[in-house]
């Protein structure tokens, strides 16, 4: 019997992040009282103020467990990684034109998906994807840690973009830039820089950081978790009201949209880049991520109205859910292949204590 409950809360610790969203959906759906009536509490007209709070608390979290000893191990093509930061942050988000103008009703639906294409890559589930491909978790760290900091310069700019002088179709849109950045970078560098520096600046915290990493992830998710509640909540009957053939296409583009960027990355890498397999399949595996937690956040600062950013969240959390489908899919694949190149080349790889994915690897979203 111990074991079945250890080998139970292992597997549900692996995958938390699409259990807690599935349970943030069911509920939301079934019963959005409660759901709407936290969302709408806002101060300063249309801050929401729990929602900002949970954001603000998940990227703290992720400042607290942040490890960054393992960057003193990057050692590879200059340009290559250059490559991956361009992509996440200027290559890929211009689908977003094309993608503004599929027929999608209703449009915040429309405006979800390319909201997706415009942020970072994901935080853990990327690095967590990395470890089981056996690729290059330095070179994932330093791409994770880069570009969603330099996303929060980016991402207002694409906004601005994207969305002057397009058609909403009525809906209220917030693109100013300063606006956007300031909010973005309230609620998303400064909690992790402050995360950061606490945990660097003092021993203790250090040490509860890294005691107690898989129960500050799994709070991490459970509030990126009522967010999604809250968010899909406002908009429930709203979702209601569509029409199940557009909420599928949206599911189904989403995928396509990962699939492409996950081939488009990966020739790209082969055919201009020297690199070796170990660090090519960091590149392009987060090279093709897109972080709801961040899109979620970005609308919330784009419109005030709880239904629009209930239908924009749509495709973002249905978007992260196909990622993290996909990767469980390709993951044997791509490990069996970089194992075979690693005895190819004599190449001896010294795994950390958390390489293995169980309690203590659990990563933040």
């Amino acid at each position: 019997m111990g074991s079945l409950w250890k080998r139970t809360m292992t597997a549900v610790v692996q995958h938390y992040l699409p259990i807690s969203f599935a349970v943030a959906l069911t509920i939301a759906l079934a019963w959005p009282y409660p759901g709407q009536q936290v969302v709408n509490v806002t101060v300063l007209d249309r801050v929401h103020i729990v929602q900002d709070l949970c954001v603000g608390c998940v990227f703290f979290i992720s400042g607290i467990v942040l490890d960054t000893q393992e960057l003193r191990r990057v050692s590879g093509s200059l340009s290559a990684f250059v490559f991956g930061l361009a992509s996440i942050l200027f290559l890929t988000p211009c689908l977003g034109f094309a993608l503004r103008y599929l027929p999608l009703q209703p449009k915040e639906l429309c405006i979800g998906l390319v909201i997706f294409c415009l942020v970072p890559t994901t935080l853990g589930v990327g690095q967590a994807l990395v470890r089981t491909c056996q690729g290059n978790e330095s070179v994932a760290l330093l791409l994770i840690i880069t570009s969603n900091m330099l996303g929060v310069l980016t991402m207002p700019i694409w906004v601005k973009f994207m969305f002057v002088g397009y058609d909403t179709e009525g809906l209220s849109l917030n693109v100013d830039i300063a606006d956007l950045l300031i909010h973005l970078s309230l609620t998303i560098l400064a909690p992790s820089v402050v995360g950061k520096g606490l945990q660097e600046g003092f021993s203790r915290i250090k040490a509860f950081a890294k005691r107690f990493r898989t129960h500050l992830s799994l709070l991490s998710t459970s509030l990126l978790a009522l967010v999604i509640w809250q968010t899909l909540s406002g908009a429930r009957n709203t979702i209601f009201q569509s029409q199940y053939g557009y909420i599928l296409a949206v599911i189904a583009i989403a995928s396509a949209v990962h699939i492409f960027y996950l081939i488009a990355n990966y020739y790209a890498l082969r055919l201009f880049f020297k690199v070796d397999m170990y660090e090519a399949v960091a590149l392009f595996l987060l090279s093709s991520q897109k972080s709801a937690p961040v899109a979620v956040t970005l609308i919330s600062y784009i419109t005030s109205d709880p239904k629009v950013q209930g239908l924009m969240a749509v495709p973002c959390i249905t978007g992260q859910l196909a990622q993290i489908f996909i990767g469980t899919l390709i993951s044997p694949i791509i490990a069996k292949r970089v194992i075979a190149w690693k005895e190819s080349q004599g190449v001896v790889i010294i795994e950390q204590e958390t390489s293995r994915l169980d309690y203590g690897s659990h990563r933040t979203p």
